[in-house]
Parts: structure tokens; C-alpha cells; sequence
């Protein structure tokens, strides 16, 4: 992986925890220089100095859409151009079809679907400038399939968009 990552710019999107936090980590460990975007600004920051000082924290809510171009310009302009996004930014409800709540749903959403799409059509110009861009976009395991059981029954139903 190290030769498949060495030098290239990723802006990782959920980047002040979870699965972001760790995909930064393990692509600046390739070799990558990175930045981080994430709507908790001193988290993010604490994250990004974790990682190392090369990090590039940016803070949107990337829910904002009318933000999110300016957020990757400022990430592009940190990393020097932008050859990958990693969408990893989420919101994770738990609820059966009876339980849920409009304003949780609409909210996950907003996260996890229109989060997704503004940071990447705002990368779109910058990706292309670049040689063999990447988008990756983070998903779960309910995209495959899930049951009433399994209570997730909305978050599953946003699996199969992202």
C-alpha cells in the first residue's frame, strides 16, 4: 500500500474520529500528505496534530452545501492539489421503521447522502487537474442486505445511496 499512496493528497472527509480518523492515519502511514474535514473543529484539531504536523485539518459541516467548496479549496490549497477523497463523514441511528424520527432521518441524510455528494462534486475540478484520481465513499455492511431485526432499518436504507 505504502507505493500506491507515497506522495498523493487525500482529503478525508469525518476525519475527527472513527473510521476517518483511522483511514487518515493508515494513508499518512502509506506516505500520503492528508487532510482532515470534520464539523468539530477542536476534535478535529486534536486529531490532526495526533497524526502528525503535515495534517491539514478543515472544519465544515459538510451539511452546509454552500460550504463545502470553499472546505476542499481550503484543503487543496493545504495539500498542494488533491489526487483522492475519502467520504467517511456519517450518522448512525438505531430504530426500527415504527421508530423513526423524521428530524433523525432527515438529518442522517443530510450527513450521509448530501454530505457526500457536496464534498465530492466540489473535488470533481481538483480531482481532474490531478493524474489517476480517486473517490472512495464509505458504506456499511446493511448495504448488503439487513433485517427488522437488525433495528437499522433507515441507516440501511441510506447504505444503498452512499
Amino acid at each position: 500500500m505504502v507505493g500506491l499512496l507515497r506522495d498523493r493528497r487525500v482529503l478525508v472527509t469525518g476525519g475527527s474520529a472513527g473510521i476517518g480518523a483511522a483511514v487518515a492515519g493508515a494513508a499518512m502511514g502509506a506516505g500520503a500528505r492528508v487532510a482532515l474535514l470534520a464539523r468539530k473543529g477542536g476534535r478535529l484539531t486534536g486529531v490532526a496534530d495526533r497524526l502528525s504536523p503535515s495534517a491539514v485539518p478543515v472544519t465544515c459541516d459538510i451539511t452546509d452545501l454552500d460550504a463545502a467548496p470553499g472546505a476542499v479549496a481550503e484543503a487543496v490549497a493545504g495539500l498542494g492539489g488533491l489526487d483522492a477523497v475519502v467520504n467517511s463523514a456519517g450518522l448512525f441511528t438505531v430504530g426500527g421503521l415504527s421508530d423513526t424520527d423524521p428530524a433523525a432521518w432527515r438529518a442522517m441524510f443530510e450527513v450521509n447522502v448530501g454530505g457526500l455528494l457536496a464534498v465530492t462534486k466540489a473535488a470533481v475540478p481538483h480531482l481532474c487537474a490531478g493524474n489517476s484520481p480517486s473517490v472512495v465513499n464509505i458504506s456499511s455492511m446493511h448495504v448488503l442486505g439487513t433485517s427488522p431485526e437488525a433495528n437499522v432499518v433507515e441507516y440501511a436504507a441510506m447504505s444503498v445511496t452512499q
